[in-house]
């Protein structure tokens, strides 16, 4: 580290620092001030307390994106230009096998470049870009890339379920407001996410397509897998609303489809999943499974709104713009996009 000081002019800082290994709750806990989860190593009596405290007041809270002001403008005493990179991360449901990034603050702007987060093979990476604003308002623009990302590590560390696969794709958005949760209830943005020649469990994919029949029978053989032969996602942020463009599931035993949005202000989920079986399955209820409610707690349940057999992926895909993701080599998708559009 070196800090460089002159007359008139913020100090500048330069700074150079590696972990052999690190806990992601200890940095969060850095940044956020506070003493982390009840339970850390380390804590005195007085922070267990905190914690707890901070930890019924999250439970009791019906929503989950962070709602404290950023405050940058506490930065702006310093220049700082720093360098990180973790050899390992810890936790076993953890994903991330490593972490880089570098970062640089000037004049109370913040400039995170090539952070780096390896997942088996692959890597998710991205830059994020927060300027400050009038009345204590940050401006937020970021990209996050997915390179041959371990669906697998995701699915064990979300719930323990199986598969495997690489995941692809891109996420780009920009908002201003005081905190995340204000940045995104009026962010604009595309995301765009693909896989192809994966696996998932069939608990999940059944499940998706209220197939309980079929559900029971993976439960009874303890989840297996089935193949995913396309994954396609293409969805478009605008003024804090997600909204789908293309969700498209397609595996050995049905094709599912999503149609809905979810409202980052309200914190409100409602998705319809259509699926239709390649063979004949136990247990098909004719109904859409609906997503609905909040973010925290959404629930899932037949669409009592739907008219049993009416509509299907055809139709709900006829009016879809053309994608244009930059699946590379995801011919399957495009083929199967291209059929399903043709009824």
């Amino acid at each position: 580290m070196t800090i460089e000081t002159r007359p008139g002019q913020r100090p500048e800082i330069k700074a150079a620092l590696q972990s052999r290994s690190v806990d992601l709750r200890d940095v969060v806990s850095l940044l956020s001030g506070g003493p982390g989860s009840p339970g850390t190593p380390g804590q005195t009596p007085q922070q267990q307390a905190q914690a707890a405290r901070a930890e019924r007041k999250t439970l009791a809270n019906p929503r989950i994106l962070p709602q404290t002001p950023l405050q940058l403008g506490k930065l702006g005493a310093v220049n700082l230009h720093l360098s990180f990179r973790a050899a390992r991360i810890q936790g076993a449901a953890m994903p991330f096998d490593n972490l880089s990034f570098g970062m640089d603050l000037v004049d109370g702007e913040i400039a995170l470049h090539q952070l780096n987060f390896g997942i088996g093979q692959g890597r998710l990476s991205g830059d994020f870009r927060l300027t400050p604003r009038t009345k204590e308002a940050v401006q937020a623009r970021g990209n996050i890339h997915f390179e041959r990302v371990d669906v697998g590590r995701l699915l064990w560390a979300s719930g323990g379920y199986r598969g495997h696969g690489a995941l692809n794709g891109t996420i780009d958005l920009q908002g201003t407001g005081r905190s995340v949760a204000e940045i995104l209830a009026g962010a604009d943005g595309t995301a765009s996410l693909w896989m192809r020649d994966g696996e998932l469990s069939s608990l999940l994919v059944d499940l998706a397509g209220l197939r309980l029949g079929s559900a029971l029978l993976s439960s009874l053989a303890g989840s297996p897998t089935t193949n995913v032969e396309c994954f396609l996602a293409d969805l478009a942020l605008r003024r804090g609303v997600l909204s789908t463009r293309t969700l498209l599931l397609e595996t050995a035993d049905a094709v599912t489809e999503g149609v809905g949005a979810v409202d980052l202000a309200n914190e409100r989920v409602e998705i319809r999943l259509r699926t239709q079986s390649r063979h004949l399955t136990v247990g098909v209820l004719p109904a859409p499974l609906l997503i609905s409610g909040t973010l925290k707690g959404p629930r899932a349940a037949p669409d009592p709104a739907a008219a049993a057999g009416h509509g299907g992926l055809a139709g709900a895909l006829a009016a879809l713009p053309t994608v244009q993701l930059g699946v590379g080599d995801a011919q399957r998708c495009k083929i199967l996009l291209s059929q399903l559009r043709k009824g």
